[in-house]
C-alpha cells in the first residue's frame, strides 16, 4: 500500500513539474537530521540550502533515488516497485546518484573556500 502511494505521488510530481523544475522542496526530517549541525542554526540552514541546490543539479532519476532511499528510508524493493525498475537497476542507480551527489558537493564546497 505504501509503495503504491509513493508511486502515485512520484508520478503526480513528475506530471506537475515536468522537466522545467526550478525549485525542489525537501521536507524530509531524515535529510535534515543527517545534514545539519544542531548547535548552530545558521549552519543548519546553510547545509539545507546546499543539499537542496545539489539535489536540483542532479538528474531527476538520481534525485528520486536519493529522496526515496535516503530521505524516506524506502527499501530497494519498494523503490523498484515505485520506479518500475528491477532491484539491480535501483541499486546501481542509487550508487550512481550518491556518487554524483558527492562530486557536486565536493565541487560546491571547494568553490566556497
Amino acid at each position: 500500500m505504501k509503495t503504491w502511494l509513493f508511486k502515485i505521488a512520484r508520478n503526480t510530481y513528475i506530471n506537475f513539474n515536468g522537466k522545467k523544475q526550478t525549485q525542489l522542496e525537501v521536507q524530509s526530517e531524515t535529510l535534515d537530521e543527517r545534514a545539519a549541525v544542531r548547535h548552530d542554526p545558521y549552519k543548519h540552514a546553510e547545509d539545507k540550502m546546499l543539499i537542496q541546490m545539489i539535489l536540483l543539479k542532479l538528474p531527476e532519476n538520481y534525485r528520486t533515488y536519493i529522496l526515496l532511499r535516503d530521505g524516506n528510508g524506502q527499501t530497494y524493493e519498494e523503490i523498484a516497485e515505485i520506479t518500475n525498475e528491477s532491484i539491480a537497476q535501483v541499486k546501481v542507480g542509487i550508487y550512481r546518484a550518491r556518487k554524483k551527489f558527492r562530486e557536486i558537493y565536493k565541487r560546491e564546497v571547494g568553490e566556497e573556500r
